[in-house]
């Protein structure tokens, strides 16, 4: 844009001109981040068994004598599979594993978990990801093993309040929520939706994965958020 003399091509005031384009750039970097933040989104996986129950914890829990580990973990893989798709996002910014107690988990379905995020979506080598662990389910020898499989960050509860994945939960962005009982707030993009999706998943285990077999997820609710809810 021409400027000359104090007014622009066209007979604008230069000074109104400048303040025109100084709001359209903003206008146009808040695109850009509203669009990055909708790329991106934070995942929780849910493990809900536990060896005993803590009358503190109101959290969805089973405690079942045997686990079908290699089945859970055929569930918790295709309703990521389901999910991440149906979201359309390009990058994982943190995942959770929380319960119940997911250190009963083996360090097998860890692994095989992040690996089937990272062919769905972006998952950068310095992404946060965290295990809930109880000290009571997992050694030392344990905890390397979850390291191995890709835990960078182990939580006893009290220090999550500054971890990305809550920040990210807090500050209204995207988040999947796997397994039974989990939660999720993401647009449904692959199905068309404009405006994000609030699911819950089916809370008890079996039903859970009988409906994962037949439909590739456990999505029990799901409620259209306005701009106002997000």
């Amino acid at each position: 844009m021409a400027l000359s003399r104090g007014r622009a091509a066209g007979g604008w005031p230069v000074s109104l001109c400048r303040r025109f384009m100084t709001v359209w750039r903003k206008l146009e970097s808040g695109s850009e981040e509203e669009e990055e933040k909708e790329a991106a989104a934070a995942v929780y996986v849910h493990w809900p068994y536990c060896q005993r129950r803590c009358t503190y914890c109101n959290f969805n829990k089973y405690v079942k004598p045997a686990v079908d580990h290699d089945l859970m973990q055929q569930c918790l893989v295709r309703e990521s599979e389901t999910l991440l798709h149906l979201s359309q996002i390009k990058r994982i910014s943190s995942v959770y594993f929380g319960g119940g107690t997911p250190s009963l988990a083996k360090p097998a379905t860890i692994a095989k978990l992040l690996e089937t995020f990272s062919k769905c979506a972006q998952l950068p080598d310095d992404t946060e990801v965290t295990l809930e662990v109880n000290p009571t389910s997992a050694g030392a020898s344990k905890l390397a093993e979850f390291r191995s499989a890709g835990v960078n960050r182990f939580s006893l509860g009290i220090q999550d309040a500054v971890s990305n994945h809550n920040l990210m939960y807090w500050r209204g962005r995207q988040y999947i929520g796997i397994g039974p009982g989990a939660h999720g707030r993401f647009r449904p993009s692959t199905e068309g939706g404009a405006q994000r999706e609030a699911r819950v998943q089916t809370l008890e285990p079996d039903v859970w994965m009988m409906e994962v077999k037949n439909s590739g997820h456990g999505t029990r609710k799901r409620v259209r958020l306005t701009q106002l809810d997000v």
